[in-house]
């Protein structure tokens, strides 16, 4: 009769270790040269103010401003969509749509014109 002898192996799982991003390019202060996207390069670009247009739970009527505000080339915001649909349809939290500063008359008007102006923000 043979026998068959098992050897155990263990392998070990190496320890997870931080890694830090090394910057891209030379040191220079608070700018990188060749920097890469995300990392800090010349002057920082000022956020724009935000104009709230519309505040509601109604998904199907936010689809369509959506729609007639990227159909005219403005830039928008959808804001609180996921915390509306977690929150359930007791209307606490609304989803809101928001348009750079600069934009906010052609936007109101857009809306005004496409019969929608009862549902704009004071």
């Amino acid at each position: 009769m043979s026998t068959i002898h098992l050897h155990q192996t263990t392998t070990s799982t190496p320890e997870p270790r931080l890694v830090r991003p090394q910057p891209q390019g030379k040191r220079d202060g608070n700018q990188l040269d060749d920097a890469g996207p995300g990392q800090i390069h010349g002057d920082v670009e000022e956020v724009p103010q935000m104009a709230e247009l519309v505040r509601m739970n109604n998904p199907g009527l936010i689809s369509v401003i959506e729609g007639i505000l990227g159909g005219a080339g403005i830039p928008y915001q959808v804001t609180d969509r996921n915390m509306s649909v977690l929150e359930g349809s007791a209307a606490v939290i609304q989803i809101r749509i928001l348009v750079p500063d600069e934009h906010e008359g052609e936007a109101r008007g857009l809306l005004v014109d496409a019969g929608l102006g009862e549902w704009l923000r004071p």
